[in-house]
């Protein structure tokens, strides 16, 4: 039998991690169940709101507890503005009476004890705000992590289609040169084959930069009166050399609408939507783009017959890092959120029975901001 201890290092209990806390009032019979219900933390006293704020901005306070004639009329707003950013706690230990009671959580009072303060009830209340004041300057800490991880991730992004973008151009003049001519028709095949996957490693870097833009709503729409059948046939046209090379064929059906959009970010969109579905497409079949109308939005639905996805992988298809190497649907979906529409992926289901057909996919593409 092997028995695992894992001991844990430097984890203490609220009662033995000492708070910092400042406790304001000049009336000693006031202040002495306070004092008692703060023994064991590092108490710091001062006797009016002058004096607390000199104290605050010296740095370190995590609660402020007002007792007596400094407990009425207490400026907490102006504390915790003197504590700068962070949630700085202020209990206000005052009378009785409700009056009382509103007044100081109209003063900016988080809690509120009555006078005299039962030791323990007291002690309870401070330990449950200055457990909320660490969490939320752990939560403030780690938003700052976040932020600083997020300026490195953008800037190795940066980086990184800075350095692509040379080499890739330059490996595709060197392929249309071979190409102009090719030794035999296997090898323009390869060559064509090359220059396919080089086109497309292209585009993954250009929506790179396009996503990172748009997740940090640094790219804008221009709107302007947009032919939908315009947008799907460029599209198609710039995938038709692909297509063929898998023997996909292209249709597009439907009548054309004219939208208000941006008509680079919806083209590209659309190429990288329908992109992915002719890949997703068996060999040797079809892949149709339909143009439609539901009530006062546009719709565009590409279906293709390859083999179905999973019901909890379609949903993940319009998320970041979705499967299939290149971005999934997360471009298109940021593009066409952006207009204020809607995508979604689905199995399509036949006509009869209730059951999703394994041949045949649907991705439903909404925008809700037609002219």
């Amino acid at each position: 039998m092997h028995l695992v201890v894992w001991k844990i290092m430097g984890h203490r209990s609220m009662s033995e991690e000492h708070a910092r806390i400042l406790a304001v009032g000049d009336d000693p019979v006031a202040a002495a169940p306070v004092l008692a219900a703060l023994a064991g933390h590092a108490v710091v006293t001062a006797e009016d709101a002058a004096a607390a704020g000199a104290r605050i901005e010296d740095g370190g306070i995590e609660l402020v507890v007002l007792t007596g004639p400094a407990a009425s009329g207490a400026p907490c707003r102006e504390l915790k503005r003197q504590h700068g950013d962070g949630f700085l706690p202020v209990l206000i230990v005052t009378a009785a009476d409700a009056d009382a009671r509103d007044r100081a959580f109209a003063l900016g009072a988080d809690d509120v004890v009555t006078a005299p303060p039962d030791v323990r009830e007291l002690r309870r209340r401070v330990e449950a705000l200055v457990r909320r004041q660490r969490q939320e300057a752990q939560l403030r800490a780690q938003l700052g992590e976040a932020r600083q991880l997020r300026q490195v991730q953008d800037e190795l992004a940066r980086r990184l289609v800075h350095d692509l973008r040379g080499p890739v151009a330059g490996l595709d003049g060197f392929l249309r040169l071979l190409q102009r001519d090719p030794e035999d028709a296997e090898a323009f095949a390869m060559i064509d084959q090359a220059l396919r996957a080089t086109h497309d490693l292209g585009n993954q870097v250009e929506d790179l930069v396009r996503i990172r833009q748009l997740e940090d709503g640094a790219l804008t729409p221009t709107r302007g009166p947009v032919a939908l059948r315009a947008l799907v046939d460029d599209a198609l046209a710039a995938l038709a050399n692909e297509a063929a090379h898998r023997h996909v064929t292209l249709a597009v059906v439907g009548d054309d609408l004219e939208l208000s959009a941006d008509p680079l970010l919806l083209g590209r969109a659309l190429e990288r939507a329908i992109a992915r579905t002719v890949r997703a497409a068996p060999r040797r079949s079809e892949v149709t783009v339909t143009i439609g109308r539901d009530a006062a939005a546009a719709v565009i639905q590409i279906a293709d017959r390859g083999d179905a996805i999973a019901a909890d992988q379609l949903a993940a298809l319009v998320e970041p890092h979705a499967g299939g190497g290149r971005f999934g649907l997360y471009l298109p979906a940021l593009v066409v959120r952006l207009h204020g529409g809607a995508i979604a992926a689905a199995a399509r289901r036949r006509r009869h029975d209730h059951h999703a057909d394994p041949a045949r996919e649907r991705l439903t593409w909404t925008d809700h901001a037609p002219c």
